[in-house]
């Protein structure tokens, strides 16, 4: 009886497969159906188990792996150069083993300090890294030079702003007011006007008065002479002409008279002349453009919560450039809600962002331009997808993430 049971089992299975020498599309599926799930779950095991990529052999573009983080020859060999002043092949090896080890050394400190998380913690690091990230939105307009036609153009746009500096030489007198009355101190003053309109001596003036004279520079540039004399009395002292004195200017530090000795007006300047000025407030406002542009994108793509006793905070702050730099309160992704996470939440979540903050700071120290294109409504290359810090890593990723030139 157990041997019709196996026969017919036996013809079962062969009905099913058919025979091993003949070819059965369901056998074939099977077996390859096993064989996938078979390597998918080697695949799941590996992936869940693994504790990271690691290697054990040096790669031939770098000299040192510190936890698995390179150290390209090119940077050993630019920084022992750098060091010792002689070419690769002329320095001993004694210097070339002095140099690897300050590299691995400062790969060790950078790496402790991404661990004790610096780049929130410090503020140092902060202003560096923020630094780091001004260089790089930058990077267009401080590698690139504008061309004849550009420079032309932008001085046709302004050329008053481009005369020689003027020069005011002047005798500033002053009458304490000394908490007295007011008239006889201005009648006092309109006497030692008439005297000096007489042409009598300043010392004599001065004397017989009872005037003084805070400070005597001679010759001074406008501006100085501005600071100087206080925008009402070098208002009134640019309106007289040489050798004219002015009608006594109550203030409240004093009555005040000058006299102008000499005022050389500035002159326009033409563009060869002025060509120096231009590229440099060329490169200004291009700076200003690239930097207005990244903080547009940067501000567009976050989302900024400020306490409710600053609701009237507005971007563009005073301070410039770098003023604008920092924003108040915490940044959360896009469309994220994280009510009553706080700040501490946002610098959780920024953590996962260590190892593109690393490559990022490593702009301050690497002598490396990432060009990009500030357009209007566009943030330059390096900001336009992901994060900027991520962008930046990326771009850098050709260089040693595993190093900081000193500078």
């Amino acid at each position: 009886m157990s041997d019709v049971k196996s026969s017919a089992m036996a013809g079962a299975r062969r009905s099913v497969f058919g025979a091993p020498s003949q070819v059965n599309t369901t056998r074939s599926m099977v077996l390859c159906a096993s064989g996938a799930l078979v390597g998918l779950a080697i695949a799941g095991v590996g992936l869940f188990s693994a504790r990271g990529t690691a290697t054990h052999h040096v790669p031939p573009e770098d000299i040192a792996l510190v936890n698995q983080r390179p150290v390209l020859r090119s940077d050993f060999v630019t920084q022992l150069e750098s060091e010792t002043g002689e070419t690769f092949d002329q320095a001993s090896r004694a210097e070339k083993l002095k140099v690897l080890d300050e590299m691995i050394r400062e790969e060790l400190l950078v790496q402790r300090g991404l661990e004790l998380d610096f780049a929130e913690t410090d503020q140092a690091t902060r202003n560096a890294l923020a630094m780091a990230m001004d260089q790089q939105a930058l990077a267009e307009a401080t590698t690139s030079q504008p061309t004849e036609r550009q420079l032309r153009d932008f001085y046709a746009r302004d050329p008053g702003r481009y005369a020689s500096d003027g020069i005011l030489t002047v005798r500033h007198l002053v009458l304490p007011l000394n908490g007295g009355a007011v008239a006889p101190l201005l009648e006092k003053a309109r006497e030692a006007v008439a005297a000096l309109r007489a042409n009598a001596p300043v010392e004599e003036v001065l004397a017989r008065y009872g005037l003084t004279e805070p400070r005597n520079d001679g010759d001074e540039f406008y501006f100085a002479a501005k600071i100087h004399l206080g925008d009402t009395v070098y208002d009134e002292a640019l309106k007289l002409p040489a050798g004219a004195v002015s009608d006594p200017l109550q203030t409240a530090d004093g009555i005040h008279i000058v006299k102008v000795l000499e005022d050389k007006v500035p002159v326009p300047l033409s563009f060869e002349r002025a060509r120096l000025q231009v590229l440099t407030d060329f490169k200004n406002a291009q700076q200003a453009r690239l930097m207005q542009a990244t903080m547009k994108f940067l501000r567009e793509r976050a989302k900024i919560l400020i306490a409710s006793d600053y609701a009237d905070y507005r971007p563009g702050l005073p301070g410039g450039r770098h003023g604008a730099r920092r924003e108040i309160g915490c940044a959360y992704p896009s469309g994220a809600a994280h009510r009553g996470a706080g700040c501490r939440g946002a610098r959780r979540r920024s953590h996962a962002q260590r190892e593109p903050l690393r490559l990022a700071h490593r702009w301050r120290y690497r002598a490396r331009a990432i060009h990009g294109s500030g357009s209007r409504g566009q943030a330059p290359d390096a900001f336009r997808q992901g994060s900027s810090l991520e962008r930046a890593a990326r771009a850098l990723s050709r260089g040693s993430p595993g190093r900081l030139r000193r500078r």
